[in-house]
């Protein structure tokens, strides 16, 4: 199974001098909203031709075909999707059997504090994983993380501003 996931330590709630509690976590909806956008980060970069070393990936092959005793080059899969109207690199999209693997990667569990994004055709899984196993592309890079942080960070601070405005009406109440 090839799959990648955002998970935060910690969570649950705790409460300010007996008050009512408050969350430190996002919620389930807060999470799978980070989970795609995770995903998409990864799906844009992969639909460029970059890995998750944020280098390019490795190119297409060349194939070879043996005839008789004499082998031909033959113009291989980079020539195929270049007719088919595709970007000739290795970008994890094509139109073969089971269509453009990289639309199957999803997001498939998610709590409070873990997203889990998979493929789910069992021959993406396949697919995917001896892409992986090429070239390294279903994990997050250095860039991704960068952007995944930001998102959560800039959603963090909507948790906390809630959060501060909550406690802000509860103390006026007790005034």
């Amino acid at each position: 199974m090839i799959e990648i996931s955002v998970k935060f330590s910690g969570g649950g709630t705790r409460s300010l001098a007996g008050k009512a509690p408050f969350p430190l976590t996002f919620s389930q909806d807060q999470m799978r909203r980070g989970a795609e956008f995770a995903l998409a980060t990864v799906k844009a970069r992969t639909r460029q031709g970059i890995g998750s070393d944020d280098a390019p990936m490795l190119p297409l092959g060349v194939a070879r075909h043996v005839k008789g005793r004499r082998l031909f080059k033959v113009a291989g899969y980079a020539a195929w999707k270049a007719s088919k109207g595709l970007q000739p690199i290795r970008d994890m999209w094509g139109i073969g059997k089971g269509g453009h693997m990289l639309e199957n990667a999803t997001v498939r569990s998610v709590s409070a504090t873990s997203a889990k994004m998979a493929f789910t055709a069992r021959l993406a899984r396949s697919k995917a994983l001896t892409n992986e196993n090429r070239t390294p592309f279903f994990s997050f890079s250095e860039k991704d993380q960068r952007d995944i942080v930001a998102w959560f960070s800039k959603e963090m601070q909507s948790v906390v501003e809630n959060v501060s405005q909550s406690l802000q009406s509860r103390w006026r109440k007790t005034a």
